[in-house]
């Protein structure tokens, strides 16, 4: 029999160059395949066409099941017509908040990265965070960075950076790492080339750890996320939902968090041995 297609909707074009996109999209297709769904890539532009089109679009073709990609920095709200479709997303924004949804655990990544840095001797640790990001996981990133920050004995964070993903450069960390002067620097984005052109020996004279080593521009510490597993978690969200014949909102959705993965690597000095007295 011809398997049931699920759509994975993603606005940004060619998305195959997002490398999350990507990942996400080929862990959900192999998962769906194997509950005897296919899960087909939908790239639609909301300049051209409105929510209201768009749904009527995959109603009219029969679609029940979507998995709406990571929608691009700033992006308004989807409004498609939620009642007709079972639904799992990986943006945590304000308008995902009636469906499932799958994302990185970003607050206790940052616990994760913190405690190693520790481990390992470092005490004035900086953190460079997208403000977006931050944003659209309800200001986890730096929640949890203060809140850590305080509970470690001896341990001194300075001011976050957030940036803005476009902006972002070594004229907007130089300034930040001068003035706080952080014996370790923690980021979701590799900001080693910016410590690089300013002469900073990694990990002589400064530590860093990435809460994301798949943005890393080399091999270092830090933590890394399985984004094919993402992409299948979000589809059997959605099966989930259409095996109890379910459509549209969810009375209590479900949100799984899954946590990577600590990876040692050269750009953090070896854990400290404990000194006993």
């Amino acid at each position: 029999h011809t398997r049931e297609k699920m759509y994975y909707l993603i606005h940004e074009e060619p998305w195959q160059k997002n490398r999350y996109a990507k990942s996400y999209f080929e862990g959900g297709r192999q998962r769906a395949e194997r509950h005897g769904y296919e899960l087909e890539p939908m790239v639609f532009d909301h300049r051209e066409m409105s929510d209201k089109r768009l749904s009527d679009i995959i109603w009219s073709r029969g679609v029940r099941g979507l998995v709406i990609g990571p929608l691009r920095e700033g992006k308004r709200e989807l409004n498609l017509t939620w009642e007709r479709f079972a639904v799992a997303s990986f943006n945590l924004y304000e308008g995902t908040a009636h469906m499932d949804r799958v994302a990185n655990d970003y607050y206790g990544s940052v616990v994760t990265t913190m405690r190693q840095v520790y481990a390992r001797g470092y005490r004035r640790v900086g953190m460079v965070v997208y403000q977006f990001l931050d944003e659209a996981y309800e200001l986890s990133l730096t929640a949890a960075y203060r809140r850590h920050g305080e509970g470690m004995e001896g341990l001194e964070t300075v001011p976050p950076l957030l940036v803005n993903s476009d902006t972002f450069n070594a004229e907007t960390f130089q300034p930040w790492f001068e003035k706080h002067k952080p014996d370790c620097v923690i980021a979701v984005h590799c900001v080693l080339p910016f410590m690089d052109a300013m002469k900073l020996q990694v990990p002589a004279e400064v530590g860093y750890a990435s809460m994301n080593r798949v943005s890393a521009t080399r091999d270092c510490a830090g933590l890394q996320h399985d984004f094919e597993l993402m992409g299948a978690t979000a589809v059997e969200l959605v099966i989930s939902q259409l095996n109890r014949n379910h459509t549209g909102p969810v009375k209590y959705p479900t949100t799984v968090l899954l946590r990577p993965e600590w990876i040692d690597g050269p750009s953090l000095r070896p854990v400290q041995p404990v000194q006993m007295g």
